[in-house]
């Protein structure tokens, strides 16, 4: 997670990363045997799912290598979420199919799109599904990942420098932060110049 200071005592961009590793298919690649040509989940099996948490992602980059080729050009990967544990899922993407990776081909595909807020807010898995295979091919893919992004604004509240002294100080400040339902550590890094103060100046 990143922040960026765009001024003093204002506002903060707070930046998050989510990737998240659907195959790990090592040099020779997971094959999903005789991909059929209608929509079907990855592989063929419910294996693959996750959790999903990312609720305040702005944007999904979907990254796979695939290792050997698809039926055709048409033949895709695509990510899907669901609200209903399961029970329906959807594209998320604002463009429908957006983000899906073309595997007609071999090599590495990074496909991205910006997201449907009244979806992602209220999902809570996730999926990849195939579509257009023709019964026959059999690609293998080597990695299959996907990233979501988040940015929210932060604020800074204030802060304060209580009784510096010549050889030291401590410093607090108040934030109020928008963060997606990850877990992990957070660390806010806060950049400092000392003025000198000469008694009896303007400044003072």
């Amino acid at each position: 997670m990143t922040f960026v200071r765009d001024d003093y005592g204002g506002n903060t961009l707070a930046g998050f990363t989510d990737a998240i590793t659907i195959v790990a298919g090592g040099n020779l690649g997971e094959t999903w045997t005789a991909q059929p040509a209608a929509t079907t989940e990855l592989f063929g099996t419910t294996s693959n799912r996750n959790v999903f948490e990312d609720n305040v992602a702005g944007t999904e980059v979907f990254t796979v290598n695939v290792v050997t080729a698809g039926a055709s050009f048409s033949t895709v990967l695509e990510v899907q979420v669901s609200g209903d544990n399961g029970a329906t899922w959807v594209d998320p993407c604002g463009s429908p199919g957006g983000a899906d990776s073309p595997i007609g081909s071999t090599g590495l595909k990074i496909t991205n799109c910006g997201l449907v807020n009244s979806v992602i807010c209220c999902s809570n898995l996730m999926r990849i599904v195939g579509k257009n295979g023709n019964g026959v091919a059999s690609p293998s893919f080597g990695l299959i990942t996907v990233t979501w992004l988040s940015e929210a604004q932060s604020t800074f509240t204030g802060y304060y420098v209580p009784l510096p002294t010549t050889t030291g100080f401590n410093i607090g400040f108040f934030t109020t932060y928008v963060v997606p339902a990850i877990f992990g550590p957070m660390q806010e890094t806060v950049s400092w110049i000392a003025i000198e103060c000469v008694k009896g100046g303007n400044t003072c």
